[in-house]
């Protein structure tokens, strides 16, 4: 195990080092990690002993078939010495840079399959970093690295799409798996046409998107009650496992625009104003703004979109109308109004479901006949 010291830069020379130790109680000992002038000397006859520990043996091949190009970014000289030997020792192509403005220009001549950056450094920091290049390609792969993370950093790197998130010092082994299961899930995104983001990045995208929950304790419950309904009306009208599923995730994460919203407009006890209704509706668009980094939810980021909508046109963001909804942003909607009818509200209580349902139908050009019946026959069997 070789955890990486954050105060390894205050070493004064790379010939035993640092970065790399051994752990706790001296068990392991230190890998031995030669000089730059070391590795430039001849050699002298005798074999290079190899070293005691390789987590990863291969050579890493990147998304088109070659070494895997990784941009490392950190203010940390040793740190960002070390961790290019390391990942060039497995195999990797890397670059490395001292600020965010260079790793930005970096980014702007060259495609990565991998930007690693520590968040804490002068002038632009990590996240801020990493924002602007995935302006420029929405696709990168990240990690977030930091020994100085703020409560809010998490939230931070989750909300731009970064991948992964370790902070200093952390254990060799860990860090290496990491960065090979992120590639071989951008090469299996890649590969499958349609495959979802993989369990770690959906867990965090759920437990960002529950936090609207934790905040505003009217809506506590509300996500677990709309999956539920939501994925019972799509068995209800024989919409295969594959739409179900995206129905589900899309429930899941429905709420994650909201986190960009002021929570007093969700307290409110009277009526909201038109300019503060027009800025709730503009929460499915955030949702997208925030879902649209991470490849393999554009399914359900489609659906999160387009769940206000209605098929008389009344519908928001886009007013679309018929079949330019989708069945499955169709329950969403509906099963989401139901919800929320049936739920408390700081302005009023909640209704029984009869007169929910008395409502919903009085909108029958809101939604599709079929999907306001499985409602229906879902609520009151």
């Amino acid at each position: 195990m070789y955890p990486v010291d954050p105060m390894a830069g205050k070493a004064d020379s790379l010939k035993m080092n640092p970065v790399f130790d051994g752990g706790a109680g001296g068990g392991g000992g230190s890998r031995y990690m030669p000089s730059q002038e070391e590795e430039r000397k001849p050699d002298s006859g005798s074999k290079e002993t190899p070293p005691a520990y390789d987590p990863w043996e291969q050579d890493q091949i990147s998304l088109s078939g070659t070494a895997s190009n990784i941009l490392i970014t950190d203010d940390e000289e040793l740190v960002l010495e070390s961790l290019r030997r390391v990942l060039t020792r497995k195999g990797y192509d890397v670059t490395t840079a001292r600020t965010g403005d260079e790793a930005v220009a970096l980014a702007k001549e060259k495609k990565f399959d991998l930007v690693i950056c520590d968040v804490r450094m002068p002038g632009k920091d990590g996240i801020e970093t990493l924002r602007e290049m995935k302006e420029m390609d929405p696709a990168l792969r990240s990690m977030v690295i930091t020994g100085y993370a703020s409560p809010e950093t998490p939230d931070a790197a989750t909300r731009i799409g970064v991948n992964s998130y370790l902070s200093k010092p952390f254990d060799l082994e860990d860090f290496l798996g990491e960065i090979g299961n992120i590639l071989s899930r951008a090469r299996g995104l890649k590969e499958e046409a349609g495959t979802v983001a993989d369990d770690r990045t959906l867990e965090s995208l759920k437990r960002l998107a529950s936090s609207f929950e934790k905040r505003n304790p009217w809506f506590d419950g509300h996500t677990e009650r709309l999956r539920g309904l939501a994925v019972q009306i799509g068995r209800k009208l024989k919409l295969p496992p594959t739409r179900i599923r995206t129905i589900e995730l899309a429930a899941a994460l429905h709420d994650i625009g909201q986190l960009e919203i002021p929570d007093s407009l969700f307290l409110k006890s009277d009526s909201l104003l038109s300019e503060e209704h027009d800025l709730i509706k503009q929460h499915v668009v955030m949702a997208k703004e925030i879902l649209d980094a991470y490849p393999g939810l554009e399914a359900v980021t489609q659906v999160i979109l387009k769940h206000h909508e209605r098929i008389d046109g009344h519908g928001y963001p886009q007013g679309l109308q018929g079949d330019n909804i989708s069945r499955e942003a169709q329950v969403l909607g509906i099963a989401e109004n139901f919800i929320a009818l049936t739920s408390d509200r700081p302005h009023r209580e909640a209704m029984e479901c009869q007169e929910a349902i008395l409502i919903l139908s009085k909108d029958r050009g809101h939604y599709f006949t079929e999907v306001l019946q499985a409602l229906v026959e879902v609520v009151i069997p």
